[in-house]
């Protein structure tokens, strides 16, 4: 007599398992349509993004200019969109990437503004106990500025790209 008893246990878990799925299928429906309607009311508002470029990582939001340390090839006055976003979002909602946002939902563009170099650095190298041995190097390194133009978020969400475990 153990056995249907377990049997009948075994299927009502199963059955309390099935319900959970599907109370959580809801709420991610219903996560999904409110971020979507977010992402359609604030269209006209503006918007900040992590990108990452050349190895660090910046937040601009529209009309920022930033100083990368890094000699960029593009010509004065080019216009580059930052592919590599990390988060995008505004008052009302933030979408953060794992690690990165696909590259159709965010669009970041900038216009490079100058390219300079920076100001003189100097290393000094000296021995202590010598003869008073000193050398100093003066260096430089480019600078490439840029005005971002553009962040907005392209598209919704899409729900069929997520997976629920």
């Amino acid at each position: 007599m153990a056995t249907p008893r377990s049997y009948n246990l075994q299927e009502k878990v199963q059955i309390l398992r099935d319900e959970e799925k599907e109370e959580e299928q809801q709420r991610v429906r219903q996560f999904f349509r409110n971020a979507n309607d977010c992402i359609e009311q604030s269209k006209n508002e503006k918007h900040f993004a992590v990108i990452h470029f050349y190895g660090h990582q910046y937040l601009v939001k529209e009309g920022d200019i930033i100083i990368v340390d890094k000699y960029v090839p593009a010509e004065m006055g080019a216009r580059i969109k930052f592919e590599k976003c990390l988060l995008v979002g505004n008052q009302n909602l933030t979408l953060i990437g794992r690690p990165l946002l696909n590259r159709d939902m965010v669009h970041v563009e900038g216009t490079v503004v100058e390219k300079t170099m920076s100001h003189t650095v100097l290393n000094m190298i000296f021995k202590k106990r010598s003869s008073g041995w000193r050398k100093w190097y003066f260096h430089r390194f480019p600078l490439t500025m840029f005005r971002i133009n553009e962040v907005k978020i392209c598209h919704k969400l899409n729900e069929s790209q997520t997976i629920i475990q």
